[in-house]
């Protein structure tokens, strides 16, 4: 993701494929929303389904599940063709201008093959996959070492040569022209199925910011699970990112390629290096065949294409320096420059480790079990069957979850008879974790947004009391303070009895006290008339609320859920007190999707879940909204 969610809002255009944001990413949409109506930003939806983001969307096509690529590829042969590119942007900001090795040939000179593919051992030599420049060396600085496969493409050349004009037959500009020129609309139209007039909508509509060389306008592709989930996902990234660097979107505000998470530890995976290739700071993790660790940085470091001052930022060019600091975490005193910063201490991967590959080795038996928490290997694979093939043939299958899922029951799945079952000899344990709220942190930001809506109230109060207001202020609350730092005070269902006595006329507090309670003028004076010997629990019942009960809460999202736990849900749903997280959820869920969504049109109010729990929804919103007005009357 190279902005973010924010910086939707500042996008001129939207191409949303391979996710349906306005249903999966509600909060998250309200910022392309946000763009649509402050800067009359377009959406373009490409879907195979027509969706509620399609519904909100400008132009929708509807294309043929898997083909995504053609219909990237058709939108760049149609930018190529119309000259709307951004040529300055591509000429020094790209590699667009650097020449190719001479020897390199593209596929359609090559009967649908790059050259150097060895038609015997399906790998490919790629000694000609490289640019033109001298002093090239041996090895690249970013491939990984494979055992028994091909070997790695050369090192870059010191100095690459380049045209800045984009002229070059053999520069990476028109390499690219050439090899997307197969791209018509008529081949968008046979491999897709969107009709080629609708198509040629959508790439008039998405290359319009650069009609007549305009780079004012900025245009931003989203996309989710749908592109990243197919076998080719990868490719399917790669080409949109080429058409955001021809259109010049890449770091700009309202631009770039961004993936849409729902989750916080898809990201995180990357981040804090739960994948098996990263370390933390993106370094590429070592191999048997890095020695030491002056050879670990040689392999990993990017070298500069235009070596020239300010050529080339490079920025991982101080690899070196986040490895050393890495180490030094890990081992600190005793990671020296002598002991090559202790290095000889680091794991070393010698094989693939990734997650297709680990399911790959489960269905060729060399993995006998698995541990699933958090992931849904049957529903998120490229390929449900084969994984389901895996888990027949596992010894055993942990899985932690909230619920039951195709993973946890990939016996049920469909196609497996009763006596297909019986043959089944996969042990699973099924374990009831904990859902994201019920995790300790979670449990802290929930308290902490109870404490910021009780502070809320406190002002309320002393808004509504008056100058003669002495009630007990929230930051001042002695049980706010643990350990010598502000926390949250924990659940206390009890009233607060020192808000409960008599309103007393404050002291005075000398003359910058008595400024401050002359602030308020007559309107002051009327609050303490009104106010005068009302005790404060009259009008703390207008804002009266319990902490969260994050237990009841889940509960009730099980219900909803259909998960079957219905009876202990009902009983929650009438102790629901009234705080902010759960009457949100209940208020948003109650909510039709026309007005959650504008332009959804659906007959009648329609809400999530079957009838009989969209009228439990509807009871409890309608409760909650009779309960909402009666403070706001009182």
């Amino acid at each position: 993701m190279t902005n973010g969610w924010v910086d939707m809002k500042n996008t001129d255009m939207m191409l949303i494929m391979g996710g349906n944001p306005a249903e999966n990413h509600p909060c998250g949409f309200k910022w392309s929303i946000e763009a649509k109506r402050a800067r009359n930003a377009k959406i373009i939806s490409v879907d195979p389904r027509f969706t509620r983001t399609s519904a909100v969307a400008d132009l929708f096509c509807q294309i043929r599940a898997g083909t995504d690529i053609a219909f990237l590829g058709g939108v760049i042969h149609y930018a190529i063709e119309n000259n709307r590119v951004a040529k300055d942007y591509l000429a020094n900001f790209t590699n667009a201008a650097f020449i190719v090795n001479p020897g390199f040939q593209l596929p359609g000179d090559m009967d649908g093959v790059f050259s150097g593919f060895d038609a015997k051992t399906q790998t490919y030599d790629k000694s000609t996959w490289n640019y033109a420049g001298a002093s090239g060396g041996e090895g690249n600085s970013s491939a990984q070492p494979t055992t028994g496969g091909a070997p790695p493409a050369p090192r870059l050349p010191e100095k690459v040569e380049f045209d800045l004009s984009l002229q070059n037959p053999n520069c990476v500009f028109q390499l690219l022209k050439k090899h997307y020129s197969r791209y018509t609309p008529e081949m968008v139209e046979r491999i897709t199925g969107i009709p080629k007039e609708q198509f040629l909508k959508a790439a008039e509509l998405y290359t319009s910011i650069r009609k007549d060389g305009d780079m004012k306008k900025a245009g931003t592709i989203i996309y989710a699970v749908g592109w990243t989930q197919h076998s080719f996902g990868t490719q399917i990234i790669r080409t949109a990112a080429i058409l955001q660097l021809l259109l010049g979107n890449v770091g700009r505000a309202g631009g770039g390629v961004n993936a849409l998470r729902g989750h916080s530890n898809i990201q995180g995976a990357t981040d804090m290096a739960g994948l098996f290739d990263s370390l933390p700071g993106y370094l590429k993790v070592p191999t048997p065949a890095d020695t030491s660790f002056d050879t670990w940085m040689k392999r990993i470091t990017p070298t500069p294409s235009k070596p020239a001052p300010w050529d080339s930022f490079n920025y991982y060019g101080n690899t070196p320096k986040f490895a050393v600091s890495y180490l030094k975490a890990l081992f600190g005193d005793a990671a020296t420059k002598q002991n090559g910063w202790a290095f000889d201490y680091l794991p070393k991967v010698d094989r693939n480790y990734s997650w297709v590959q680990m399911w790959d080795d489960m269905y060729n038996g060399s993995v006998k079990g698995m541990l699933a928490f958090g992931m849904n290997g049957v529903a998120i694979g490229p390929n449900s069957k084969k994984n389901i093939d895996a888990l027949k043939k596992a010894d055993f299958l942990v899985v932690g979850e909230i619920y039951p899922d195709e993973t946890s029951e990939f016996w049920k799945s469909p196609g497996i008879t009763t006596d297909e079952m019986k043959q089944i000899q996969t042990t699973v344990y099924r374990l009831p974790c904990a859902g994201f709220a019920e995790k300790r942190r979670f449990v802290h930001q929930f308290r902490a947004l109870g404490a910021l809506e009780e502070y809320s109230l406190a002002n309320a109060r002393r808004h509504a009391a008056g100058p003669g207001y002495r009630g007990a202020n929230f930051l001042e609350d002695p049980r706010a303070v643990q350990e010598g730092r502000r926390q949250v005070p924990r659940s206390h269902p009890e009233p607060d009895l020192e808000l409960q006595r008599p309103i007393e006329p404050a002291p005075s507090r000398g003359i910058e006290g008595n400024q401050r309670q002359g602030a308020g003028g007559s309107r002051g004076s009327r609050y303490q008339a009104a106010n005068q010997g009302r005790p404060a629990a009259s009008w703390l019942r207008v804002a009266e609320r319990r902490w969260y009960d994050l237990v009841r809460q889940l509960d009730l999202l099980r219900l909803l859920h259909g998960s079957g736990q219905s009876d202990g849900a009902t009983r929650s749903l009438g102790s629901f007190g009234s705080g902010f997280a759960s009457r949100l959820g209940l208020v948003l869920a109650g909510e039709s999707p026309r007005t959650l969504q504008p332009r959804v049109v659906r007959r009648g109010r329609q809400t999530l879940g079957s009838d009989e729990k969209a009228s439990l929804v509807e009871r409890e919103h309608a409760k909650m909204g009779g309960q909402r007005r009666a403070r706001l009357q009182s």
